[in-house]
């Protein structure tokens, strides 16, 4: 799912159409959405579910109680049934989140997700953020997104629910699911519950790069926080800001680890 996204839209192309095959891609995008072209005429053959935007004066107002999100999650529901009803088990994602398992998504669903019986897995996410000292990311052919980024943090609040063999319910923000019974109603007791105690597979990764580029954090997020150029770099900088979300918390965890070679080897701009 995109909205004005032409970094982000670009790498999940790219990367998933290589490790799917592009007619088994899906990008949910609005119709009035221009950064949607280039990526079409670079990848083709990919599916293109174009959907109406919201009417003026409700788009996003505030984070986990607008709008916008409640009709992300009609979207997501809708497509994870129609999808399922060809496919043996569905990714769907942000196109800032990309399921990274070592021996590639296929072989991971048809040697471990299938034959465990389950009906979704949660990823490990991990978040390589761009450090003050290193250069935007080059938007050029076979260039890697990752040529120059060096750390990324462990984002707990990001173990997202993505690979699925069943229709899910989310939460908003998309960060916790509940099953459904033969009813069609949640399966289990609360949010806290679910998030706690639904276990993550660590050979899983999950690759957020929401924060992989400051500039292109900053024209996207300058509208959505309010940040100053001097936040935004303070923000990349010690991974804290007041106007996030109105946390004030860290978000990342931990202490930072280098990037395997191989994630840098598989995303790349086309």
């Amino acid at each position: 799912m995109a909205r004005n996204e032409p970094l982000h839209l670009r790498v999940w192309l790219s990367y998933y159409t290589k490790e799917l095959g592009p007619e088994a891609c899906y990008a949910i995008v609005g119709h009035n959405d221009p950064t949607v072209d280039d990526a079409k005429a670079a990848f083709p053959k990919a599916n293109y579910v174009y959907v109406q935007p919201l009417k003026p004066g409700q788009q996003m107002t505030g984070y986990y109680d607008d709008p916008v999100e409640r009709w992300r999650l009609r979207i997501v529901r809708q497509w994870q049934e129609e999808l399922l009803r060809h496919y043996a088990c569905v990714i769907w994602g942000d196109t800032d989140e990309l399921l990274l398992p070592e021996e590639g998504i296929i072989k991971y669903c048809e040697d471990v997700f299938i034959p465990s019986g389950k009906d979704r897995i949660r990823s490990e996410c991990w978040s390589p953020v761009q450090q003050p000292d290193e250069p935007s990311v080059r938007k050029e052919s076979g260039v890697s997104i990752l040529e120059n980024r060096s750390k990324m943090w462990r984002l707990h609040m990001y173990d997202k629910t993505l690979l699925v063999r069943t229709p899910q319910v989310y939460s908003k923000g998309m960060h916790l699911t509940y099953g459904l019974d033969g009813q069609g109603r949640r399966c289990d007791n609360g949010l806290r519950q679910r998030y706690h105690g639904e276990p993550i597979d660590p050979t899983l990764p999950m690759v957020h790069t929401w924060r992989v580029d400051m500039d292109d954090w900053y024209a996207d997020g300058k509208w959505r926080y309010g940040v100053t150029p001097e936040e935004c770099r303070e923000y990349f900088r010690t991974n804290k800001c007041s106007k996030i979300v109105n946390d004030n918390g860290p978000h990342v965890d931990g202490d930072p680890h280098p990037i395997p070679q191989s994630w840098k080897d598989k995303l790349v701009w086309h």
